[in-house]
């Protein structure tokens, strides 16, 4: 028999009904396997006061509870399933990783070592045994788990970096941060695949192991993306003589590339060489004809100009950036006529014969209050997010747009 689709069980838990625990055990593992961890341990946790007593309830209850650093009790849940189910293979991993934040190394190595073959890829599990070793001083022994799973499960390393997007993308910071070290475990002593692992480090904020990774790429075959990305990671962190001395590598290597240029002019600029930038900006403006690149030179030549007091050639270089600007895919797409419009046809409604009734709730059920945050871009919306999520007892949605 086909089980109910995610929206009919969230239908149930709303109106309730003979089958809520049920629908909350799916609900339960359903968010785990959307990596919503905050609404999975919700549904679980009612599944297991309606009388939910299950390992797959109380391990969607440890996987959410292992996000929120909660490894004590991760611990307590996992022994239980396993008194029940000994050959529970997710609940030997969550033990692993529970007894690993705790600084347990050994016990945590036997937890995965006890994973081994209950499942069909050993990948992730034999790099978690070697984390374990490494961490508890058997740097021999953890380069032989590493080499297995390298060796073993080739894709592993493309596998985990897809796995590193999916948690960035839920704001799982600290989560994707562990699946990138993995990562690197397991990547081939490879220049543009330590690269790819900078890049990734680098836009999901990790700037000290982007550092870390661009060098070593560089160290194995010195590639002028490589250069370019540790040149602006240097810049955009205030270590303008790193970033010079990066930015001219790579223009050693391509003399021309207009970022590795971009780069530079910035921290002439920056430093009060205010003519060489401007020479540099002029440079890239001749090299590029790439828009954000040209925008971005341009406005920075009306700035130098504007505190010359060229007021007049800072003008001219800044309308030429707006022009540019339009020009880009998306620019202008908001039809501001047709918000305000919207806005004041949504403030002259009538809400209360609008709005339909929401069916009742139990006693001590479901959301107590419906909160709407609504803000402009840029101004936090989204770390309010990240925070108000960690908390167990709040659901928050993904950001909606005004459309």
């Amino acid at each position: 028999m086909a089980q109910p689709s995610p929206k009919k069980d969230f239908l149930s838990y709303q109106k309730g009904g003979p089958d809520l625990a049920q629908a909350c055990l799916r609900l339960g593992t359903h968010k785990i396997e959307e990596k919503q961890f905050a609404e999975s341990l919700v549904f679980a946790k009612k599944a297991k006061e309606l009388g939910i007593e299950s390992p797959k309830n109380d391990l969607n209850i440890a996987t959410a509870l292992m996000i929120m650093g909660k490894a004590k009790e991760v611990e307590g849940l996992c022994r239980g399933v396993l008194k029940i189910e000994p050959e529970n293979r997710a609940a030997h991993i969550l033990l692993g990783q529970a007894r690993m934040a705790q600084g347990k190394y050994p016990e945590a190595a036997k937890s995965f070592q006890s994973a081994l073959g209950l499942g069909e890829r050993d990948g992730e599990v034999l790099i978690e045994i070697g984390l374990a070793l490494e961490a508890d001083g058997d740097a021999g022994g953890a380069a032989d788990y590493f080499d297995r799973a390298k060796n073993d499960h080739p894709g592993l390393y493309e596998e985990l970096m897809d796995q590193a997007d999916l948690l960035f993308n839920r704001y799982l910071n600290a989560a994707t941060r562990a699946v990138l070290q993995k990562a690197e475990k397991v990547a081939l002593r490879d220049s543009t695949a330590f690269y790819e692992m900078g890049q990734a480090n680098y836009a999901m904020g990790f700037a000290e192991a982007a550092e870390k990774l661009f060098r070593t790429s560089i160290r194995l075959r010195p590639i002028h993306e490589a250069y370019r990305d540790l040149a602006e990671l240097y810049e955009k962190s205030n270590q303008l003589a790193k970033a010079e001395t990066f930015a001219r590598a790579n223009l050693q290597i391509v003399p021309d590339e207009p970022s590795s240029n971009l780069i530079l002019a910035h921290c002439e600029g920056r430093q009060g060489r205010n003519e060489e930038a401007l020479a540099r900006f002029k440079k890239i403006l001749e090299l590029s004809d790439f828009g954000p690149v040209r925008i971005d030179a341009l406005n920075k030549t009306g700035r130098i100009l504007d505190k010359q007091g060229k007021t007049d050639a800072a003008y001219e270089k800044f309308s030429a950036a707006k022009e540019l600007l339009k020009e880009q895919e998306g620019f202008g797409a908001v039809d501001l006529k047709k918000q305000h419009q919207d806005l004041r046809a949504m403030r002259d409604m009538d809400w209360s014969k609008k709005a339909p009734t929401p069916p009742p709730f139990e006693a001590g059920f479901g959301p107590r209050k419906l909160v709407f945050f609504i803000g402009f871009p840029r101004s936090g919306t989204t770390l309010i997010q990240e925070v108000l999520d960690r908390h167990e007892n709040i659901v928050v949605t993904p950001e909606e747009p005004l459309e």
